[in-house]
């Protein structure tokens, strides 16, 4: 085996295998940390309603329409949330984070992004401060479920690339 091929895998260099890698990861990473987040916020928006109805009504809505709900959340949030999201990828990969933390608070302040740019879009900036609220603990557990779905493996082979 010659000195160039030793860096080749089937044709492709070594490090266009490790990047595409690694962006399958990022963009997986992101759809699990999409989905916490959905998850975390439709549960404190609409857990309170259901509880405080004092009926089995109210929960019986709440479980009927979850659904869809999580659906037309899930898509909201997955492109309204991309933008901030690559700016933490970059900021993450060029400040070399390594702990779940650095991951959880930008996924916290991606919140602030995502409900700008979907203010935008629905024409509405002021109009919902309990969303914009419930999603806040839902942008912390999906920027921690980032790190923990695909981020520490990143991390792993960011420490394993040469300079």
């Amino acid at each position: 085996m010659s000195a160039g091929a030793a860096g080749e895998q089937g044709g492709r260099p070594g490090w266009l295998r490790s990047a595409l890698l690694k962006l399958l990861l990022i963009a997986a990473g992101y759809v699990i940390a999409v989905a916490v987040a959905t998850v975390v916020t439709v549960a404190l928006l609409f857990a309170p309603s259901a509880m405080s109805s004092g009926t089995l009504a109210g929960v019986r809505f709440a479980v009927t329409d979850a659904p869809v709900i999580v659906f037309v959340v899930f898509f909201w949030t997955f492109f309204c949330a991309l933008p901030g999201f690559i700016v933490a990828i970059a900021l993450g990969e060029r400040l070399g984070w390594r702990r779940w933390r650095s991951y959880a608070f930008a996924g916290l302040a991606d919140v602030v992004t995502s409900f700008l740019i979907f203010g935008i879009y629905s024409g509405s900036l002021f109009g919902m401060i309990e969303p914009f609220l419930a999603a806040l603990p839902g942008g912390f557990a999906g920027g921690a479920a980032y790190w923990a779905g695909a981020g520490r493996f990143v991390a792993a082979r960011r420490r394993r690339e040469p300079a």
